[in-house]
């Protein structure tokens, strides 16, 4: 079986200075939100046994991520790692058009596709992706056409002097289903 890889390397370098002091870079992360704009059940496994709690919901993150920022204000850096856009009802309605406002209000720096940003087909991902109006990274998915990336491959961003960059994201067209196979074409 084939599976999905979507690797990412974070790199953080200290600026060339004088000073040499110390600073604290956060970086936070989400992943699979599948396009939970609310609270749910969701579940676990503790202490080897099964539990469910509520769990998610864009507002109830966005809470999280203001107030770890809070803290360090200058030094934040917030990246979506994909499956964004495909799972509730909502974005299956819209075809995940209802959510280029939504991502913006979060302030993502930096976000990744994953393999269900191609489910409603490689146009509907352009318009949703770039309708974020932030970083978009991958480094293996082109225009057939000719052969042009669709997104660049790495970005880099300083926080408090510190360059930080990500490269390496890689969403496979090796993955198990044939119809989001071909969607990905083009």
């Amino acid at each position: 079986m084939k599976k999905l890889v979507i690797l990412f390397s974070s790199i953080t370098m200290l600026s060339c200075s004088d000073n040499h002091k110390e600073e604290m870079i956060t970086i936070l992360q989400t992943a699979d939100i599948h396009a939970y704009l609310n609270p749910h059940s969701e579940l676990f496994v503790e202490n080897d046994s099964i539990v469910f709690r509520n769990t998610g919901g864009l507002a109830n993150i966005k809470s999280l991520v203001e107030s770890i920022r809070q803290e360090n204000p200058d030094g934040t850096i917030f990246i979506d790692s994909g499956d964004l856009i495909q799972g509730s009802g909502e974005s299956v309605h819209s075809e995940g058009k209802i959510f280029p406002s939504l991502i913006q209000a979060m302030n993502y720096d930096l976000l990744i596709p994953g393999n269900w940003e191609v489910i409603y087909g490689k146009q509907v991902m352009l318009d949703v992706m770039n309708g974020y109006k932030t970083n978009v990274i991958v480094s293996n998915m082109y225009h057939e056409a000719d052969e042009k990336p669709i997104f660049p491959p790495y970005w880099i961003t300083e926080k408090k002097g510190v360059k930080n960059g990500g490269s390496l994201p890689i969403m496979t067209r090796k993955f198990r289903y044939d119809k989001a196979r071909v969607l990905v074409k083009g």
